[in-house]
């Protein structure tokens, strides 16, 4: 019954039963200029009543027909009044019903769908720079992959890629030898090359929600408005409507440039709230000049010059941030680039509702220790 008394059936009611209302309004006044049997004036109140009083009133007007009764000029617009009291009163009651319906049935299709795409890429990996990555919040050094004719099988294939927490496209990856007897077919540790910085081996939305990086910074921010390059980037990484804010520092200085004359680089991801309440640090790095850089600067028998001190500078940047979702979940993880003396590191984190999974306050090296 429901579907019956739809707002689009009720639509056609109204511009049917206006049509018939103008129609019998022009019958009736041919029918007074030649005399004939006329339609009763009771027939011309209860169309009006029933929904077509925008009808018979356009046709009485247009028509010059029962212009001068008393009854049909103030009878006929208040039954019109009427009408739209009962048309807003319909919608009133109806339209809930068909909206909500309307949304349970997008609901369901959506739920049907993520379900579907779920099972789809159930055995889904993910490379990060060409290696393969745990699908979970962890800190993680990317290890070598033997060079294998599984492994060769296993990852020559195509990968959907992403970078800057953006879909670049489809790609072909290709599985080379970095390190091994080239002699023998099989023999060594292997990379993925010609893929994105993410590569994953099925095709899902990984990217549900949109990265925004601010142009200014926020009122709640300006006491590191003193950092030079800044970065805040702002997701809804838990998908409940509210942007999260992930936020780059660095203090970087050259040297005999502030009052002590020593240089200095240090930097630091951090993880606020919507309301630029700090959750985290994630990670910092105290001494970001490579190795021991810095030392033999400062010994001045050593010859590094000012030049190459700038060169082995590395600190934390969020254009080597990605956001996207790893595990299909629709919740968005932060994968960062842990800075290491050598081999590449990774720390993966998932914020829901208030509460963060994963390795926080990481102190990260460069100088040939191990990132803690």
């Amino acid at each position: 019954m429901q579907e019956i008394f739809t707002i689009h059936n009720f639509i056609i009611y109204l511009v049917v039963i206006n049509l018939i209302g103008f129609a019998i309004m022009y019958i009736d006044k041919r029918k007074a200029k030649r005399g004939s049997w006329r339609i009763p004036e009771n027939t011309i109140f209860v169309i009006t009543a029933i929904g077509g009083g925008i009808g018979t009133i356009a046709g009485m007007y247009i028509f010059r027909h029962k212009t001068k009764k008393l009854i049909f000029k103030i009878g006929l617009p208040f039954l019109l009044i009427m009408d739209i009291l009962l048309i807003i009163w319909f919608f009133m009651v109806f339209k809930p019903n068909e909206t909500e319906k309307e949304t349970n049935t997008q609901s369901n299709i959506a739920e049907n769908t993520n379900s579907n795409e779920k099972q789809q890429v159930k055995d889904y990996f993910i490379l990060y720079d060409g290696y393969e990555i745990q699908k979970t919040a962890t800190n993680q050094n990317l290890d070598d992959m033997d060079y294998t004719k599984e492994n060769e099988q296993k990852y020559n294939i195509k990968y959907f890629n992403y970078e800057n927490s953006k879909y670049i496209g489809e790609k072909q990856g290709k599985v080379e030898m970095t390190y091994g007897n080239s002699e023998e077919e099989y023999n060594g540790v292997c990379v993925v090359q010609n893929v994105s910085r993410i590569a994953i081996s099925e095709k899902y939305n990984a990217i549900p929600r949109e990265v925004k990086r601010e142009q200014q910074i926020p009122k709640e921010l300006q006491d590191m408005a003193d950092y030079p390059g800044l970065q805040i980037d702002s997701i809804d990484l838990d998908g409940d409507g509210t942007e999260e804010h992930i936020v780059c520092w660095r203090v970087a200085y050259k040297a005999n440039e502030i009052g002590d004359g020593k240089p200095e680089e240090s930097s630091g991801i951090m993880l606020f709230d919507s309301n630029y309440k700090k959750i985290a640090d994630i990670a910092t790095l105290e001494n970001g000049f490579w190795g021991n850089t810095l030392e033999m600067y400062n010994d001045k028998d050593a010859y590094v010059t000012d030049e190459q001190l700038e060169e082995s500078r590395i600190f934390f940047d969020l254009d080597k941030t990605e956001y996207i979702d790893i595990d299909n979940d629709g919740k968005m993880e932060i994968i960062v680039n842990i800075p290491v003396y050598e081999g590449t590191n990774i720390n993966i984190l998932k914020y829901d509702n208030g509460k963060i999974t994963g390795k926080t306050d990481i102190k990260a090296n460069v100088g040939g220790g191990i990132a803690q």
